[in-house]
């Protein structure tokens, strides 16, 4: 007898298909700009990104994309999901900061290869070296995107940052005016899940942490009716400003936490309008 799939079921299965054909289809090429040239190859990379998204079923809305600066930043944001990247990384130039052992698993470092990570070590040993290279990244005209959670959340509220991520924009003695790494916190908030406005029913579809497993999560999150991300942007800011990391740390939590609950806000308001309005129809 036939096994019966359910229509989430059958949903994952399609898009599961779908993914693996996209991957299939643009992974040669990107491997390709990847050796042959850099500029090339990031646009290859933001291509795939926006393809996987559209795959998922997750739009992306942003607030504030004035406030990108031009020029090589350190860019600060929360993170709630392995989800984070491709949003992010579909709509800013940036390398990411992956944790070092991301570059040992299977086919996912392949991948993430491809996007021109920097790893980063939970050695202190390493952490001036680690300091040193991702500020010459910046220097030479790569943004570089940090999580200072240092690890995902649950999409209900934003973990303490760590401040040793920040040391990245102390500048060195000696250093010219024009030479300090700008830093731009950004709010990342999942909106609405599986054609509902997000809950702490439907949240664990998109959020990722703890001890989850990848391949079942990305598997709820395929058979979901996908998602809605809002993006915001705060402005930029100077270590100078603050004087020490912690204090630039402090200001970066709560600028982001703030821009997560000012979109949570936002969200809030317009389902009440939306609701109010479809009962009034009804009338």
């Amino acid at each position: 007898m036939p096994v019966k799939l359910t229509i989430s079921q059958s949903r994952a299965i399609i898009k599961g298909s779908l993914f693996c054909v996209w991957v299939i289809l643009t992974m040669p090429i990107a491997v390709i700009t990847y050796h042959l040239n850099q500029n090339l190859h990031e646009k290859m990379v933001k291509f795939f990104l926006k393809g996987t998204l559209k795959v998922i079923g997750v739009k992306v809305v942003e607030e504030g994309f004035t406030d990108i600066p031009k020029d090589a930043v350190l860019y600060v944001s929360n993170h709630t999901s392995y989800l984070d990247i491709l949003v992010l990384g579909s709509k800013i130039k940036v390398r990411f900061t992956p944790k070092i052992e991301i570059s040992k698993w299977p086919v996912i470092n392949f991948i993430v290869n491809l996007s021109l990570p920097v790893y980063i070590h939970r050695n202190a040993s390493k952490a001036l070296e680690q300091k040193k290279r991702i500020q010459e990244i910046i220097e030479s005209g790569d943004s570089i995107l940090i999580f200072p959670e240092s690890t995902t959340n649950d999409g209900h509220e934003v973990l303490p940052f760590k401040s040793s991520l920040f040391s990245v924009a102390e500048p060195d003695e000696g250093t010219h005016q024009d030479d300090h790494i700008a830093v731009q916190p950004i709010s990342i908030v999942y909106t609405h899940i599986d054609g509902e406005q997000a809950n702490i029913k439907n949240m664990d579809k998109v959020a990722w942490y703890g001890d989850m497993k990848f391949l079942p999560h990305f598997w709820n999150l395929l058979a979901a009716r996908g998602a809605k991300v809002k993006i915001m942007y705060h402005s930029e800011i100077y270590y100078e400003d603050f004087g020490d990391r912690k204090a630039l740390s402090r200001h970066c939590e709560e600028v982001i936490t703030k821009g997560v609950e000012e979109i949570k806000k936002q969200n809030e308001e317009t389902e009440t309008r939306k609701n109010f309005f479809s009962r009034l129809g009804k009338h």
